[in-house]
């Protein structure tokens, strides 16, 4: 994992939902948040973020999102690729991300819609 782009995205994250970010450096982090969901790898640090407890819930969906877009590219695909994101849902599913008492509705959603 490049430490440097996972840095990034996390500090994209908190730009693009800081209060006092500017229209403008929204719009630059949203853009580059919706390059990196379409990078091969995008679900490994997605898992990374989920199983990492300390981010904030932010962090967390938008990982579920990579994971999404993800499923829609090739979660479908019967050979390893799509067999790799089977098994990131099932863990998801099985293993959940928080304890179910603590974790966000919306968190509880984005992973029951994913599987």
């Amino acid at each position: 994992m490049d430490e440097q782009l996972y840095r990034g995205v996390l500090a994209a994250l908190e730009v693009s939902h800081a209060p006092t970010t500017t229209p403008n450096g929204r719009a630059i982090a949203y853009s580059e948040l919706e390059k990196f969901k379409e990078r091969n790898d995008c679900d490994d640090y997605a898992m990374y973020i989920l199983e990492n407890f300390e981010h904030d819930n932010y962090a967390r969906h938008f990982a579920l999102q990579c994971l999404s877009y993800k499923a829609t590219t090739i979660g479908n695909d019967p050979g390893p690729l799509g067999e790799s994101l089977r098994l990131k849902a099932a863990t998801l599913l099985t293993n959940g991300t928080k304890p179910l008492n603590i974790e966000a509705p919306h968190i509880k959603e984005a992973i029951a819609s994913l599987v």
